[in-house]
C-alpha cells in the first residue's frame, strides 16, 4: 500500500487506482494547506503512523485505511458548523461519490472518520478505524504535540497556565485510549516524553 515520502502506494491487491488516490490526496492538499497543526503536514503524520501500526496486523484493508487517514480531518477547514467529525463526514462522502468509490468502501471509510475523535467519543469497529484512532492520537503526544499544543494555544489565546491545563485535561489522557498494542507502546513513550516536559515547565513557572 503505502507512503514513502509523498504518497507513493503500491497497489498490490488494492480496489481503488492509484490516480483516485492522488485525486483524494490533491484534494486534501488544497483544502488543508500547510497548517502543522490541522493541515496536510498533520495528514503525512498520521498516514506514516497508519503504516507502522498496520505492519502489526493481518488483513488490514490499506484502501480504507488509507482513504480515511486522507480525509478524517477535512471538515476542521470547513465553516463548522457541526463537530469537524460530521463536517469531515460530509464532505468526504461528497468527495468519494464524486470519484465513484463504491458504496461499501465509502460506509467504511466514514465508519473510520466517525470513531478517530478523541472528543467525538464514538468507540470503533473496524480495525482500519482502531488504527486510524490510534495514529491520529500518536501525533498529539511527543515533541510533536507539544509543539502543536501550543501552537493551537497562541491561535485561540491560551496562556501557558490554561495550556498545562489542556495537557492534564486531555493530552495525558490519550495514552489510555489506544486500541492497538504497537499504539499504546509508542504513546506511552511520547507521554513520558510530554510530563518531563511539563515537569521542567511547571517548575520553571513557579520559580
Amino acid at each position: 500500500m503505502y507512503i514513502s515520502g509523498d504518497l507513493a502506494i503500491a497497489m498490490e491487491g488494492s480496489k481503488i487506482s492509484l490516480e483516485t488516490l492522488n485525486k483524494i490526496k490533491d484534494i486534501v492538499q488544497r483544502v488543508m494547506g500547510t497548517d502543522e497543526v490541522h493541515g496536510y503536514p498533520h495528514v503525512e503524520r498520521v498516514l506514516k503512523y497508519c503504516k507502522i501500526i498496520s505492519e502489526h496486523y493481518e488483513n488490514v484493508d490499506t484502501d480504507i485505511l488509507t482513504i480515511a487517514a486522507l480525509l478524517h480531518d477535512i471538515g476542521r477547514h470547513s465553516a463548522l458548523r457541526k463537530h469537524h467529525v460530521e463536517e469531515s463526514i460530509s464532505i468526504s462522502r461528497i468527495i468519494l461519490e464524486q470519484l465513484n468509490v463504491d458504496k461499501k468502501t465509502i460506509e467504511k471509510v466514514l465508519d473510520c472518520i466517525m470513531a478517530h475523535s478523541f472528543t467525538y467519543n464514538v468507540k470503533p469497529r473496524l480495525l482500519e478505524a482502531k488504527i486510524l484512532s490510534d495514529a491520529d492520537k500518536l501525533d498529539a503526544l511527543g515533541a510533536i504535540g507539544i509543539a502543536r499544543a501550543f501552537m493551537e494555544s497562541g491561535r485561540r489565546g491560551r496562556s501557558i497556565k490554561d495550556t498545562i491545563k489542556h495537557f492534564h485535561e486531555k493530552l495525558l489522557k490519550l495514552c489510555n485510549v489506544m486500541y492497538t498494542d504497537i499504539g499504546r507502546k509508542i504513546a506511552a513513550e511520547k507521554t513520558l516524553l510530554m510530563k518531563s516536559f511539563l515537569e521542567h515547565l511547571e517548575e520553571e513557572l513557579e520559580t
